[in-house]
């Protein structure tokens, strides 16, 4: 899957290379960008200024602290004069610990969400084949109105796989509310660094397990899920025709849609059936909409 990209568009390394410079790019995708540079001048280029607009900043930076430093000093100087640092410095302390602890408790995912509180379903671990590689595919709804993120937890043992799904302790709240959207992640070949698919035989999200290898690798998946998988790596790929480029997705209850460019789009039921065809207009809104028959299949 990432063989074939190789060589990347240089709009494409162009919008990565900041990521790049700031070392927040996966292993692959770094690789891929090191080799579209040993042989592309512009992007060379490109990431030269980048560097230099750094240094340039931080002279800058280097600048304002000398004078904000004297500026600072002669401050204390005159408090320490007066006989009131002290107090200063100590009501300063508890300011920036009481502000700082509130912006650690509002964005960092610290806590562990329940599983009861996942609605985890749809697993389908598969094989798409040369084009889409193997991966683990499930769907969710976490009823929390605020910021989570999805990680690997580290393990020793090879043959089990860890997902962490961890929310902040404030900055949203708990809904019990059945009409929050569920949403979907995938797991395959983007993130082999970090959990390796083919060895695994067990794959736990928050401690429960959803995968086991008795259940088996669906060779035959549903069709949507080819198409989530390529939505989710489509900025690797600017070739894609507007009939077949996926410019978003919806993950119901019971059906999965996705819509493409040229605006039409198709929605499956979790079976992987067709059951409805539709037309959007540019913000996305239905405009026509045609059931399928059940036993119609495919695009």
């Amino acid at each position: 899957m990432i063989d074939k990209r190789k060589d990347l568009p240089c709009a494409v390394v162009k919008d990565l290379l900041p990521l790049y410079h700031d070392g927040v790019v996966s292993g692959d995708t770094s690789g891929l960008i090191e080799a579209h540079l040993e042989d592309c001048e512009s992007c060379r280029n490109e990431l030269n200024s980048i560097r230099n607009d750094e240094k340039l900043e931080e002279n800058l930076i280097e600048q304002d602290k000398d004078f904000y430093f004297k500026e600072f000093r002669d401050g204390v100087r005159t408090l320490r004069r007066n006989g009131t640092i002290r107090g200063v410095l100590i009501a300063l302390a508890v300011v920036a610990v009481f502000v700082g602890g509130l912006q650690f408790l509002n964005t960092a995912d610290i806590i562990k969400v329940d599983p009861a509180d996942l609605n985890i379903d749809d697993v389908c671990r598969y094989d798409l084949g040369t084009d889409g590689g193997e991966g683990l595919f499930f769907t969710y709804q976490m009823n929390w109105d605020g910021v989570f993120s999805i990680t690997f937890e580290d393990t020793s043992d090879p043959k089990e796989i860890n997902i962490a799904i961890k929310r902040t302790a404030l900055g949203g709240k708990m809904e019990s509310d059945s009409r929050n959207p569920r949403s979907y992640w995938i797991l395959d070949g983007f993130y082999k660094e970090s959990a390796d698919l083919s060895k695994a035989e067990t794959v736990k999200v928050n401690g429960q397990i959803i995968w086991t290898k008795d259940q088996g690798i669906n060779n035959k998946p549903p069709e949507y899920i080819g198409e989530l998988v390529r939505y989710e790596h489509s900025a690797f790929d600017d070739t894609v025709r507007p009939k077949e480029k996926i410019i978003s997705t919806r993950i119901e209850t019971g059906a999965i849609s996705v819509t493409y460019e040229d605006l039409h789009g198709i929605k499956w039921d979790k079976d992987g059936n067709v059951i409805a065809r539709f037309t959007v207009d540019e913000n996305e809104n239905i405009i026509s909409m045609e059931s399928v028959p059940s036993n119609e299949k495919g695009n």
